[in-house]
Order: structure tokens, then sequence, then C-alpha cells
């Protein structure tokens, strides 16, 4: 900014300033406009060229003065030169002098022109006070109070004013009365005169204006009156249609405000008041005010001579906090760590809670709250809310919180975008929101107690095997309509997020390549290293295609494997927790190895070959916890995740050549037994984790193989790798794993022995039993095929040895006190309470840590998985040794009947509750439960003498209970089951007669079912007879269910090839949909349904042909269903009874003429009996959600065409179309009949006596509708109805018709009156004797009514009021 001269500067100084200011090129401070419209200056572009601006060169002056004498030339502007030439090219010209003044002076006319003079009518004035000097006083500058008093005001006065208004009576001026009190005399005085809203009368007249618009107002209101409402209407419709659109928006909201102003007239009632009294009112709350201040102010603080009340207010001490005045449904605040301050709390306010606007009393902070904290632009705020939020999510997972909250935590704020939030803090430069972001994410997506759970049951009975943790996307089975159509729209990244979170966080928002970044870069500490492999542990048990992005990420597992997992590392100072473990092993980083290999079998042999984590496997497994150098959880975690690597790589027949390597260790560790059960818990896990592998061994050296090579291409869906490579696998043979079984065996009855004598004392760890149980059956079912000859006799010898060694002791009070464990630790009977479920992050089902809360199955004092392996072992060795099938008790004493371990007390107590459990409670944890059941069923029906010695009626019930409730991963079993114990004749055959007269109930064996073909044959059905066939057709039954089950083939063989431990068949460890059953509740609709889908959607012409397997199929379905609702209707009792008919309404769907087939014909009819009873028919709810339906409704429209299209009038079709005709169900399905599909009307010739539902459920309640009533009027009128084509129609028109007319409520009179006239002058006797004389329904008269001889009084007396009316 340039200098401004100053007093004393010289010439030369000021020229000095000009060349400064030239310099600089700065733009000039003050432009000139032309405020005169309509003229515009020409500019002259060549002279603007040409023309200089006058500069002073300083070096062109001459070094002397000039003389006094000499003037200096004018400087002429360019605007005054324009003008006197303007003035030169106009000086001979003859224009009017009055055109020229409007032409040159246009400013001067245009103020002119818009000058309004002021009304002085009204205005007072006033004289000049008189003085006694010519002028007034002169007065000093600087000392008048006018200046003193407001030295603060943006506009200064001259010292003149100041005087004036310091002494106004002086000059002459008298003081104005304040603005309120003309205010009040004003509105007073307009306050009863009615005035108008839009015109205030200005330009009217300067002194009259209201006068004026009042008058205008009343004539307005006068020509209003004179017209009539309509005459209003339309004047007002053309002034709309010629106003502006705008203007009349405008003069709407003009009205609106006013409106709203008069409104708050009242409210504003104390600001209309004389300041005086007003000052006098704000005194004393002024002065409560300055006594409450909470510091006494000085008058030397800055900026403090006005004293601001309301901003003093947040410095006065907090009313304490009351939960007296806590309203219901208030925000819950959390503190620091995630727990909920409850709103009587009082925390000291330094502990860092009250720092927040709303309800400042209360400590603690809401999620909108942290939300924003976490936003904040302070990095310390956004950590501090970022390990809040971490904290509420473990809370709320843990349960703590769930009974103080009304909604869920976890899914609040997931939909409220936390994911987002997260996110976006990872992206932070700042290494502690960095940190607290990953710690919150790490809590958000993994869940610690179903990481417990699963270390738990890793090496029970098939527990290496875990489920993806994808959101499940089932398809529905059930009827697929013609034209439905699957549509796939692009989800947003919010959409996504809410509908599977960990596939947005890893497809769309680019985690893998953040957390790959952390590690190589960052270098964070110890804790948030682990949480990041904790995560990435989490996307790949996501899914397969999260698992390939995990692996396939360039330099994430090199990093990981280098860092995390080297071979030699410092073990100085390691011993003590340390912040950096770069270098360092972790376990996490172990089990993230354990998931990818468990994700496929090629995954698992590129990091065995070209990561080299074979050689890093055998390090850790050949190094004693004592020098690993480590903390020692961390090395016996380390060394725990080294043996479940282990044990998933042996399952593909990979990693077998660290056996030969390890075996030397192995044998030590084995034969170091004695006191077993007195060592750490640790050591116990890590020799049952050893077993387990070993086991696995064992599958490896007896498959029958040749060396193969295992090609990777780029060809095909399982592809996880860039270039192809070739991994050879070395191979075991039984020779290496003979040995093993001498000193497990010796082991294992040790333990036993100790159990049946202490378990109920000192509740030892079952961990280690439960593995050489599951060694030694697994050893000896394959050491059957690698043995031959006198080898055979031996094992079978060596089987009955160690069946006899472990079975001694099952009645010892240890073995009753693990039995006693079953029902309490039931997944199936108790219900886990799973806390904050989330659909778009699913989880396996332990929701605590806690043991009152952890998954009941899984529990520390759980017996399930130690009799799985127990009853596992006792079936495999019965069905190995068929010599222990026939053992009797009673006469060998030596030897203990398989079927003893069946007659335990406990044992039945909890078969009995399963077989009596309506609703099971199921997550991924039941698959273990379901092993269990399995492998019990599965020694019941293998002993020949079990039938009379234990109900085999209730294994039954647990086998079907058991087939709806096996888990994706294990369809061998359901293929098992249905082959060899589902449709068993023995579970039939051993039900005494008395008992199934009692499951029959109310359906008596004799009584036979008559019906009429169409083919006028008549079939009369016996209940007994049906069930007969149905028990002789049990192998056709199973045999049709295998069939239409086989396109599952393939997920078969891949389930079979681990349970029968088939190394080379074996794909991958992981199973799909987390928790759900394969077979639905309606498992044995579901053939009927398939055959129903396949001909649903073709033309009519090929539905006829149906093959004789088809119709064999039918049959068989028909007949299970029968047999299943005749003999166990309520094991299928959770299955509607209108999905149940739905689903055999199919049959008449499926082929034209298939319903005619006399076997499905009778079956249908006994179904139809079985349905129609009247404790199911109150049950029939045809608005509920159908699986497979988009309604009911749409397929009865379905059944409907079809009945109208191919019956032929078949009175057993008839029966199923009338079910939905009753009363109490919705109209639309009578409507359907009355209206669009007529033709029904015609074809129903269903006799009355063959109704099977009672006749009063189409009468009751009375029809209401009365659409339907015309229907049924002008149907009988209209001849489209009569009793000879369809006698049930007939009669529930002519029942509805006559309560209808006959209803004396003074409702539809006329309706009513010309029903009635029409009705008197039909010539149709027949029906005009029955709508007038109809008394009541009475199927055994004919017409299936009751009339009246003569009408009673009270109808005749309503009929005359009605002819009178």
């Amino acid at each position: 900014m340039s200098k401004r001269p100053k007093p004393g500067e010289t010439e030369e100084d000021l020229l000095e300033f000009q060349k400064q200011f030239l310099a600089q090129k700065t733009a000039p401070s003050v432009s000139v406009i032309n405020k005169r419209a309509g003229e515009k200056r020409p500019v002259d572009k060549q002279d603007d060229k040409t023309e200089q601006k006058d500069i002073v060169q300083l070096e062109a002056l001459p070094q002397t003065l000039p003389a006094a004498d000499h003037i200096a030339p004018a400087k002429k502007s360019r605007f005054k030169a324009a003008q006197e030439q303007k003035a030169k090219q106009k000086k001979h010209s003859h224009s009017d002098a009055q055109h020229d003044f409007d032409e040159y002076d246009r400013s001067t006319a245009t103020v002119l022109a818009k000058i309004i003079e002021r009304d002085t009518h009204n205005a007072r004035y006033s004289l000049p006070a008189p003085v006694t000097l010519s002028f007034p006083q002169l007065s000093q500058s600087g000392i008048t109070s006018a200046q003193t008093e407001d030295p603060t005001k943006k506009k200064k006065k001259s010292l003149f004013a100041q005087q004036v208004a310091s002494e106004p009576e002086v000059f002459g001026i008298l003081p104005d009365k304040p603005a309120s009190v003309l205010k009040m005399e004003t509105e007073e005085s307009e306050e009863d005169v009615e005035m108008p809203s839009i015109i205030d009368g200005s330009g009217l007249s300067a002194t009259f204006s209201k006068t004026e618009a009042h008058k205008i107002h009343e004539e307005n209101i006068g020509h209003l009156s004179q017209m009539s409402e309509e005459e209003v209407l339309e004047e007002q419709r053309k002034l709309l249609q010629t106003l502006d659109p705008k203007l009349v928006a405008f003069l709407k909201t003009k009205k609106t405000a006013q409106e709203g102003k008069a409104g708050q007239k009242t409210e504003t009632a104390e600001e209309k008041i004389p300041t005086t009294e007003r000052k006098g009112k704000t005194s004393k709350p002024k002065q409560e005010m300055e006594e409450n201040v909470p510091v006494e102010v000085k008058k030397d603080w800055v900026h403090m001579d006005t004293v601001e009340y309301d901003k003093l207010e947040w410095m006065k001490d907090l009313p304490p906090p009351s939960a007296d005045s806590a309203k219901t449904g208030q925000q819950a605040r959390f503190d620091f760590h995630g727990n909920i301050v409850f709103a009587d709390a009082d925390i000291p306010v330094n502990v860092g809670l009250h720092h927040h606007g709303d309800e400042p009393e209360r400590a603690g902070y809401t999620l909108e709250e942290l939300f924003t904290l976490a936003r904040s632009t302070n990095n310390q705020q956004r950590v501090l809310a970022l390990n809040t939020l971490s904290k509420v999510i473990e809370q709320a997972k843990n349960g703590n919180l769930e009974k103080m909250v009304q909604t869920p935590i976890l899914a609040s704020i997931i939909d409220a975008g936390v994911i987002f939030l997260f996110r976006w803090s990872l992206d932070d430069t700042v290494e502690s929101v960095l940190a607290a972001a990953v710690i919150a994410l790490n809590s958000l997506l993994v869940n610690q107690a179903d990481e417990v759970a699963l270390e738990k049951v890793f090496h029970w009975f098939q527990g290496y095997r875990v489920a993806w943790q994808a959101p499940a996307k089932p398809e529905q089975v059930g009827i697929k309509l013609p034209g439905e159509a699957e549509e796939t729209p692009d989800q947003s990244d919010a959409e996504l997020a809410k509908h599977d979170l960990i596939q947005a966080l890893g497809s769309r928002m680019n985690l893998i390549q953040r957390l790959t970044y952390i590690l190589q870069n960052v270098k964070p500490q110890a804790p948030v290293v682990i949480a990041v492999l904790q995560i990435l542990t989490r996307l790949c048990r996501h899914s397969k295609q999260l698992a390939y992005q995990v692996f396939n990420y360039k330099g994430l597992l090199e990093l990981v494997i280098k860092e995390f997992l080297p071979i030699t590392w410092q073990t100085e100072g390691v011993q003590e927790p340390v912040s950096n473990v770069y270098g360092i092993p972790l376990k996490e980083a172990m089990a993230l190895m354990c998931t990818l290999c468990q994700a496929g079998k090629n995954m698992a042999a590129m990091l065995l070959s070209k990561f080299k984590l074979e050689e890093r496997m055998l390090r850790y497994l050949m190094t004693d916890i004592k020098s690993f150098g480590l903390p020692h959880i961390e090395a016996h975690g380390l060394k725990l995740e080294c043996l479940n690597l282990w044990k998933v790589c042996l399952s593909y027949g990979l990693a077998d050549n660290i056996y030969i390597e390890y075996y030397p260790l192995i044998v030590e560790i084995l034969r170091n037994y004695d006191g077993i059960f007195d060592r750490t818990t640790e050591d116990q896990d890590r020799v049952a984790a050893l077993v387990s592998c070993l086991e696995m061994a064992v599958c490896v050296a007896s498959t029958l193989r040749k060396p193969q090579t295992f090609k990777h291409s780029q060809d095909g869906e399982d592809i996880e790798v860039e270039r192809s490579e070739d991994v050879v696998m070395a191979i075991i043979n039984w020779t290496h794993v003979a040995d093993l079984i001498q000193p497990i065996k010796i082991m294992l009855s040790s333990m036993l022995r100790e159990l049946a004598t202490s378990y109920q004392i000192k509740k030892q760890n079952l961990q280690l039993p439960i593995s050489c149980l599951n060694f030694i059956t697994t050893y000896y079912v394959h050491c059957q095929s690698q043995l031959h000859g006198a080898d055979i006799v031996t094992s079978l010898q060596e089987m009955q040895q160690i069946y006899t060694d472990c079975v001694q002791h099952w009645n010892s009070i240890g073995f009753s006190s693990i039995l006693s464990k079953l029902s309490s630790h039931s997944s199936i009977l108790n219900e886990t309470k799973r806390f904050e479920e989330c659909s778009c992050l699913p989880e396996y089902g332990s929701s605590s840590v806690n043991e009152d809360q952890f998954v009941s199955v899984v529990r520390a004092q759980s017996s399930c998985g130690f009799l799985t392996a127990w009853y596992r072992m006792v079936y495999s060795f019965a069905k190995v040794h068929r010599g222990l099938q026939s053992v009797n008790q009673l006469e060998a004493d030596s030897i203990v009947s398989p079927l003893t371990m069946l007659q335990s007390t406990d044992l039945w107590n909890y078969l009995r509750k399963i077989a009596a459990v309506k609703l099971h409670h199921q997550n991924y944890f039941t698959r273990f439960e379901t092993f269990l059941l399995y492998f019990i069923v599965k020694l019941a029906t293998l002993m020949p003498s079990a039938c009379g010695s234990i109900d085999m009626s209730v294994v039954h019930q647990v086998a079907l209970k058991l087939l709806t409730s096996v888990q994706h991963g294990d369809e061998y079993l359901i293929h098992d089951l249905l082959s060899t114990v589902i449709f068993d004749p023995v579970f039939f055959e051993s039900e005494s007669a008395d008992t199934s007269a009692d499951r029959l109930g109310e359906m008596t064996l004799s009584t036979p079912i008559h019906l009429q073909t169409v083919t006028a044959e008549q079939i009369e059905i016996v209940t007994e007879e049906l069930v007969k066939e149905a028990k002789q057709n049990l192998n056709s039954i199973r045999a049709a269910y295998l069939a239409a089950f086989s396109y599952s083939e393939q997920q078969v063989l891949l389930s079979r090839s681990h349970y029968v431990g088939d190394t080379m068949a074996t794909k991958d460890c992981f199973t799909s949909n987390i928790g759900e059953s394969v077979m639905p509740n309606d498992w044995i609709f579901l053939p009927l349904i398939d055959l129903y889908n396949k001909y649903s959607t073709v033309g009519a012409e090929v539905q006829n042909i149906l093959s004789s397997s088809q119709l064999d199929t039918v049959r068989c379905v028909l007949r299970w269903i029968y047999l299943m609702e005749s003999y166990r209707s309520f094991v299928i009792e959770g299955v509607s009874v209108t999905l149940k008919l739905s689903r055999i309404m199919c049959a008449f769907l499926t082929g034209n003429d298939m319903f005619l087939d006399r076997t499905i014909h009778c079956f249908l009819a006994g179904l139809l009996r079985l349905y129609s009873k009247p404790a199911i028919l109150n049950k029939m709810n045809f608005s509920e959600d159908i699986p497979g339906l988009p309604s009911f409704y749409d397929l009865y429209i379905s059944l409907l065409q079809q009945y109208e299209a191919v019956s032929f009038g078949d009175s057993l079709f008839a029966c199923y179309v009338i079910i939905p005709l009753q009363q109490r169900h919705s109209v639309q399905f009578r409507k359907a009949i009355w209206t669009e599909y007529t033709g029904i009307l015609r074809t129903l010739t269903l006799p009355l006596n063959e109704l099977p539902l009672p006749v009063q459920l189409f009468l009751e309640p009375e029809e209401t509708n009365v659409e339907l009533i015309r229907l049924y009027y002008q149907s009988m009128f209209g001849g489209t109805l009569r009793p000879c084509w369809s006698p049930v129609l007939y009669l529930v028109a002519v029942h509805h018709v006559n309560r209808f007319m006959y209803t004396q409520d003074k409702t539809h009179v006329k309706l009513k009156s010309t029903m009635m006239s029409r009705i008197l002058k039909c010539k149709n006797e027949d029906l005009k004797r029955h709508l007038m004389m109809y008394k009541q329904a009475d199927i055994t008269m004919a017409f299936g009514m009751k009339l009246y001889e003569t009408l009673p009084a009270i109808r005749q007396t309503f009929i005359d009021s009605l002819k009178v009316s």
C-alpha cells in the first residue's frame, strides 16, 4: 500500500511517491460510473491507443525551478475534450431548447420526476425558543455530551448536530413521543376498523390514504355481497387466468404472512407497552442476573463493558442430574468404556463426559455425538470417539447393554453408516487416528466369542470344516409361477453395505489394499497389527471370492509370512509384551494361513510350495514351548494354530512330509502319557490337537492313489494364481502310521478309567479323550482296507478288546454324570441368547465369551463332543465287527452289548425331548449335536434286537427331526438317512394298533369314503387300506425320494469325501449358508413340487405326456404324505395347513388327467378327509406367506383355470376348489368364481351328500358384501346358476340372498325393494319359492334346504313395507 504525503515533504518526495505508485500498477481506488440511463459515452479505440497518460519524468526536469511568471499549461480531461467536440459538431444546428434540455439533462429530469411532496397537513410545528443572544452560545469541541455518550457509533455527527441532539429545546425542537407510544395509539385507532389485507392505500392520497383504501374495501365488500357463490368463484377463476402465476403466488404468501402476524399479536402483547413500563419489568431480572453472575466482572477487563449474561451461563455449575425428571425414551449416553451412564449418575465434570451441548447436566455421549466427534478436525476428539464406539460395539456384542436399550445398537449404527466412518478414518495420515479406526473396525467385524468356540470344536468330529460367513441367499423351495424372472439391479455402496457388509468392504471400498498399506508402510504397534490380521481372516472366511482376493493381492502374503511368520527371530526381550511385533511369529498370522487353506485345496498347495509354508510349520512344531522365546500364551497359541493348519493340509493329502520329519518327536510326546489329566489345560489341548492331526494322517496313508500332479491354469472359477505351476504331493503309506495305535490306545484306557471314577468331582478336560476316540475309530475303519487274511482277524480281535475296555465304564458314576449334561447343554432344546444380530454381518452363534451366555453345545462342561466320539466308535465297531451286533447281554457277561449304550435313562429323556420339540433352535454349532443324534439313530437301526428293547417310534421321530436339522456341507448324512433309516419298515411295524388308533384321533379306520369319478365309477376308500398300501410300498417310496434328490449328487459326493476320509476327493473345508438346514420342513412335498415346476411352464399339449415313472413318483409321494399324516403328524406340525394344501393342489396342476389315476385319486381323497377335520380347517389361513408363491390367490386362480379346462366336473377336484370358498376366508376367492370364472357354476356338480366340509362353513357368517349379493341374485335370475348344475353353490346363493332381503336393518332399502319386486314377478316358481320361503339349510331334504309353508308374519309385514316404499 502506497504511503500518503505528509507535511514537510518536498516536491522530489512527491515525484518519488508517484514513481513508486506507477511501478506497482495498482488498480485505482475510485472509478467513474455514468449514471445517466440510456446514454453511453462512445469510446474511440484508436484514440485510446494513441493517447498516453500524463506522466512526469523525473529525469527530464530542469535543474532549476521555473520563473514565477511562467504559467503552466492547463490539463484537459478526455471527457471535456469529447464534450467540446460534440458542441462544435452541433454548433450550426437549429434545435428546440426544450428538446436539448430534455436530451442533455436527463439526470435532472429523472430526479424531478420522482419527487413526491410530503404531506404536511398533520405535521406538528414549533417555534424556536426565545434566546437573549443573537447567535447560540459557542460550545467547546470535544466536551459535548452527545460525543462522549456513544463513541462507538460508526457514523460520526458534526459538532453542531451533536449540540442540537444534546439540547433540542434551545433550538426550538420539541421532543417526539416514543415510538412505542405512537405505535400503541395507531394500533388502537385501527383495531376496530376492518381493513383490506392487500390494498394499503399507497399512491392514492398522501393524507387520506387509509381512508381511501377503506372506501375501496367497502365497495368491494358490497359488490361481493350481491353476487352468488358461483359468480364469485367464476370471477375469481377469470381473474386468476389473467394474472401472472408468480404474482398470485406472491399475494398468497403475503396473505399467509399477515395471518401469521395476526396470530402472533396476542403472544407479543407484552411488547406493546410503554418503554418506561418495560424498563421497570426488566430491571428486576437484570438485577437478579447481576447477582447470579458466576464471576465478578471487573471494569479494567477488555471488551467487558457490556456483560452478556447468556454466555456467562456456561460458567455456572451444572444442576445435579436427576432420574425423576428424566423422560422415557431418551437417548442413551455412554462412557469411555462403552457402558451406559444412567441419567442420575453424578459424575465429576473433570472426567471428560460433559463436553456436549444437549442435556449438559448428564454425563456421557450419545451415538450421534460420537459420530460428530469422529468427524472432528481435532485428532484427539476423533481418537476418543473411535475408541468409545469400539467399546460400545464390544459391550453390545457381549449382551451387556441389551436390557438397557430399546433398539439394537449394532443394527442402528450400521444403518447410520458407521462402516463408512471407519473406512474414511483408515485413510487418515495421523497414526493415532488410524490405529483407533483399525481397532474399531475389528470390534465390528470380528466376534471373539465365535473365535473361541471355533477353536474348541476344531478337533471334534468334522470340526475343521466351517461355514462361509456370507449372508445367506435362500432359494425358496416352492411353486414357480410362469413368467417369474429374477432381477438383480446394481446396488450402491450403501445398499450393498446394508445387505453384505464384508462384501462392500472387500469389493467396493478397497479395504484389502488399505490394510496392506498399513502393514507395509505405516508399521503400527502390536495391537493394530493383530487387529489387521484378524480382519483379513474375517474377510477370507466370508466367501471364496474374497479369500482369492486376499490370496492374490500383490505383496500381502509375502509381507505377512516374512514379517509375522519368520523362521528365525530375536528372543531377547520378547518374553514380555512388546509394541513392535515385526520379525516375531504371531498366531494371528498362522490363523490367516489356516483360513486361506480351508478356502481351497489349490491355495493350500500354493502356500506350501510358493511361500515355503511347510518349512515354517515344521520349524514351529519341532520347537519346544519354552524355546520359542515368546510369552507362554502366545507360544501356545502359535503352536496350536500350526497344528490346526497341518490338519487342514493333511485333509487334502498335503504336507505329509512333515509327518516323516516330526515322527520321532510324536512318539516321544505320546509315550509321556502318565498323569495327562494332571497337566495344564494348554498341554492337554496341544496333545489333543496332535492326536487329531495323526487321525488325518491315517486317512492320508489309507487313501489308494498314485502320485498325481495338480495343474493350476487360468481356466475355471477356482483360479488363485496368475501363472501355471505344478505341485507334486509326497505320499505316506500305512506302515508309517500302523504303530500309532498302541500308545494312543493305552492313553485312552488310562483316561477313561480316571473319568469313570472322578469326573463327577474333578470335571476333567474332555478334549484329549475326544481326539483319542476319534483316532481309534478312524484307524480301525481304514484298517480293514489295508490288511489281508489273518491280519484282518487280528484287527477284529483288537477292536473287540478295545471295545470291552471302553464300554466297561459305561455304567460308572463318572459316565452317568457326563450323560446327565445332555439336555442342559443341547443347542436344539436350549436357545442360545444371541445379542445384536445383524443380517448383513452373520455370525456363527456365540454372542459372549461368558460361560453362562456361551453357546450351549460347546460350553466347558458340555458332553456333546465326547458322546459323539463315543457313539461313533460304538457304531463303527459294531458295523465292522458283525459279532458285536449279535451279542446278547443275558448270554455273554464278558461283552457289553452295544444296545446297552441306548438304554440310559438320561439318554431317553433327551431323545424324547428332541422328538417332542416343535420349534428347534438353530445355529452353526447345532451341527455337532446333529452328529451325535445321527450316530445314536444309526446305532439303533443297526442292532436287530433293538425293536423289542427300545421305543423305535421315538428313534424314527428323532430321525425325522434330524433330517430337517442337517446343515449345508453334511448332505451325505441326509442321503444316508434317506437310504437306511427314514423309510425303514421296522419303524411302522413295531407300532401297535392301539398306538395307531390313538394317533389317528378322530379318524376311524373302518369308516369308508364313497366317491364317484367322472366316469361314474363308484370308489369306496377305507383308511386302513390306504395305510396298508403305503406300508407295502416303502421301498418304492424310498427310491422315488432318492431319485427326486439326485440333483444334489455332487454335494453329496463332496460331503462324503470328508466323512470317509478320502483326501483325494476333498476340494475345500468350507460349507455354504451358515447355520441353515439343507432340507426344508415341507421336504415330503418336494418331488411333487419339482414335477409341477417342470410341466407348469410348457404348453397344454405337452402337459398330457407324463411317463409311467413320473406317475409312480406322484403315487409314492402321496402315499408317504398320507403315512406321515397318519403316524407322524406331530413331526410335521411346523408346516402350516395352508402350505400343505397348496402343495397337494399341485397334483391337480401337474398333467391334465393325472388326478384321475385310481391310486392318486384315492390318496387325494384320503388327504382331503384328513385336512377337512374341524380342528385343521380352523388353522387354515390363505393370507399367509407361502414359500415360492406370490400369494395363495395366484395358485387358486391357476386351480380354477385347470378345473374349468380339464376337470369334467370331478367331485374330488371340486372338493379342493370349494375349500377357500368358506365364509371365514377372504371374499376375493368367492368373487373369482362369480365374476371371472362363471363357467365353473355349470360344472361344479358336487352333490351335497359328498361335500366333505360342513355346509354351515359356507353359510355362516352371513354375507355382507353387497356386490357379491348382487352377483348371487343375477346368476340365479340370469340362468347361469341352477341347482342341477351346482347344488352347493345354488344353496349358498339362495341362503345369502334370502338373509340379505329379510334383514330389517333399514340399509339398502331400495335394492331390497327392487329384488323383492322382481322375485314376486318371477315366472320360475321353484326359484321364487326358494328365495321367499327359505328357512334353513338341510342337506337331507330336496335342494338341501328347508322351506316355510307359509311366511312368518314378520317377513310378510316386511314385504308389505317394501311394496309401499
